[in-house]
């Protein structure tokens, strides 16, 4: 992706402001495996959620994410599917300081435990989060989230999904927990 294409900086120039991501992929039917690299230089500022503000707007990075799921055979038992995936960066010029940042995520599934298509969730991670800080001003913080669900159909048109979900320091500092329920309910005709 390149931002600067269009004018005298040229398209993956020094100058540009660009984004490459090149990914790596395996999947069958029951599990798959991916790597994607990706570079972002010259101010490219496409950094999404970041737990420690991290990531300043004119930082030049290069990181990996990794991810896997695997899925059993059998649906209805106390066997769940499991999905991973944990992302790394390296930072240049971060004028937060950060020179590192990592992030991952945990996700376990149970279909048909209880009566058909139904589905029990657990999901925990941690945002990326800045690491290797060189200021003595912000300190390293741990953010992290959970949540847990329950889906199921009444009948063939409605789906109800109860939730709850949490986290501690889920922005940037201790000051910023959070807690919520809800219930989504989705009508089909």
């Amino acid at each position: 992706n390149s931002k600067g294409a269009d004018s005298t900086s040229g398209f993956l120039s020094e100058e540009d402001n660009n984004k490459v991501n090149v990914m790596g992929a395996y999947t069958t039917d029951n599990y798959h495996l991916s790597a994607t690299y990706t570079t972002q230089s010259n101010g490219f500022s496409a950094y999404p959620y970041y737990s420690t503000n991290a990531v300043a707007n004119n930082t030049d990075m290069d990181g990996w994410a990794l991810r896997a799921w695997w899925r059993p055979e059998d649906q209805g038992t106390a066997i769940p599917s499991i999905s991973v995936g944990y992302d790394t960066m390296s930072l240049t010029g971060n004028s937060s300081g950060y020179t590192e940042a990592n992030g991952y995520s945990v996700g376990l599934n149970w279909s048909d435990l209880f009566q058909a298509e139904d589905t029990v969730g657990i999901a925990f991670g941690q945002p990326m989060k800045g690491t290797e800080n060189t200021t003595a001003t912000t300190k390293d913080i741990d953010p992290f989230l959970w949540e847990a669900y329950y889906s199921f159909k009444p009948n063939d048109s409605i789906e109800v999904v109860p939730s709850i979900f949490g986290g501690s320091d889920a922005y940037k500092d201790t000051g910023d927990d959070v807690f919520g329920a809800l219930v989504t309910t989705t009508f089909r005709f």
